[in-house]
């Protein structure tokens, strides 16, 4: 019997059994066909610099009546919208007693040697864990740049919060504080004779801390 060429139809065919296709494509996974044959994917391309938390479950894309290319994204903790590479954090704030400010958040962090977890007093915050916090308005107390050697910058932010009870909870801040007293900790003399560098607790904030939460 003389041998004989098979012809395979380009495209995948999922409308018919695998059996019932014959001559054609019923399963493939990254490929594309190009000049009726099948050609793997020269691989994947970065869309952007940013990162999401969680894992996203649901994605919807449209176009406003402005040309504006929009992409909603919702994860199991946030809820984003990308636009031109740039992803926006949308996660609406919480209904009810969402935000806190001063006097109730005044010196509301309470900060320790070597450790980057900062506990966070605010009476009756009614978070649970998993929930988020922004604050805004954070200052230095005494140091102008600084609390317990933690950048200023970095309280000013979005933070996933752990709750100890009804009026604490912690957050985890990028840099491990690194003020402290006692013997080759701080400046020659703080602290007394053979104290040694103990983690002492420095508590900072400012007046007019704001505290929103998700």
């Amino acid at each position: 019997m003389p041998l004989q060429k098979i012809q395979f139809k380009p495209g995948v065919n999922r409308d018919q059994t695998n059996y019932a296709n014959e001559g054609g494509w019923y399963e493939c996974d990254k490929i594309r066909f190009r000049s009726g044959y099948p050609q793997k994917i020269g691989g994947w391309l970065r869309y952007g610099v940013f990162t999401i938390l969680g894992a996203c479950r649901s994605m919807f894309n449209w176009v406003t009546s402005y040309g504006d290319n929009l992409m909603a994204l919702g994860t199991n903790k946030k809820v984003y919208i990308e636009n031109g590479r740039a992803l926006y954090d949308i996660t609406p704030l919480r209904a009810e007693n969402s935000t806190f400010t001063s006097p109730a958040t005044d010196d509301c962090f309470t900060v320790t040697f070597g450790s980057n977890v900062v506990l966070v007093t605010i009476v009756n915050h009614e978070a649970t864990t998993g929930d988020f916090v922004t604050f805004s308005g954070v200052v230095g107390t005494p140091n102008p740049d600084s609390l317990g050697g933690i950048p200023i910058s970095e309280f000013n932010a979005n933070f996933e919060v752990t709750v100890i009870d009804d009026d604490n909870f912690t957050i985890v801040m990028p840099t491990t504080a690194i003020f402290g007293n006692g013997w080759n900790v701080g400046t020659w003399g703080t602290g007394t004779w053979g104290r040694g560098g103990s983690p002492d607790i420095i508590i900072g904030g400012g007046t007019d801390i704001t505290a929103e939460f998700e």
